[in-house]
């Protein structure tokens, strides 16, 4: 049996805490909350972004795949017979990279208009380091991702491209996103979300040269 306090004893009720310290008891567990993911180290957040992404792309994949999720739109496999066909559809999905290579722009040009950053060489460069950074780096990936497309495809099935091609740009835009969101502590679920394709599609585009070579 419990234990009976002095005021159950005397017949009075526990108090219950106001509104008012409800709130701020609430406001002390959300402010722990926030300062816990704050103050994580930069090991721990590419640990989880990494983890993450991983499960999002695995998930992902398997949904396409298995054609739970068709993203290939009207385009029929039985239509991509030559490479130009297959070129075609490749390029469709490429106005994904350039949206998000205009938006990272549009970023780049809202900071100088908005700072003495305007003029270019008044020593204010500084102030639009970060939107250049991933201005910058969403081009190199992107040119990087499209040439890797502009092989794979020459390599892959009818059957296959249909998938994989919207696949990865789907993935690319996704990771583009949450790496322009997560910059720069917060960038490794982006990094991975929209490097991983390209690393993948290059391992097999080079695995493909090596069986035309006959290395094995």
């Amino acid at each position: 049996m419990a234990p009976t306090t002095r005021q159950q004893s005397r017949g009075e009720s526990t108090p219950k805490p106001s509104p008012s310290e409800s709130k701020i008891t609430e406001k002390r567990s959300t402010r722990g909350r926030k300062s816990f993911i704050f103050n994580l180290s930069i090991y721990q957040v590419a640990a989880i972004g990494t983890v993450a992404a991983i499960i999002l792309m695995v998930f992902t994949t398997y949904l396409v795949m298995n054609d739970i999720i068709r993203l290939n739109g009207n385009t029929k496999w039985q239509e991509l017979t030559t490479y130009a066909s297959r070129l075609e559809f490749t390029m469709r999905y490429q106005v994904l990279g350039v949206t998000f290579l205009i938006l990272a722009s549009f970023l780049v040009m809202a900071v100088r208009v908005r700072t003495p950053a305007v003029d270019p060489l008044a020593g204010y460069e500084y102030l639009t380091q970060r939107q250049r950074n991933i201005l910058t780096n969403s081009l190199e990936t992107f040119v990087m991702l499209s040439f890797s497309q502009f092989i794979v495809i020459s390599n892959l099935t009818s059957q296959l491209i249909v998938k994989i091609i919207p696949l990865v740009n789907v993935l690319y835009f996704i990771g583009r996103f949450a790496f322009l969101l997560g910059y720069p502590k917060y960038r490794t679920f982006g990094v991975i979300l929209s490097f991983t394709p390209i690393t993948a599609l290059n391992a097999y585009n080079l695995y493909k040269l090596g069986s035309h070579l006959n290395f094995y």
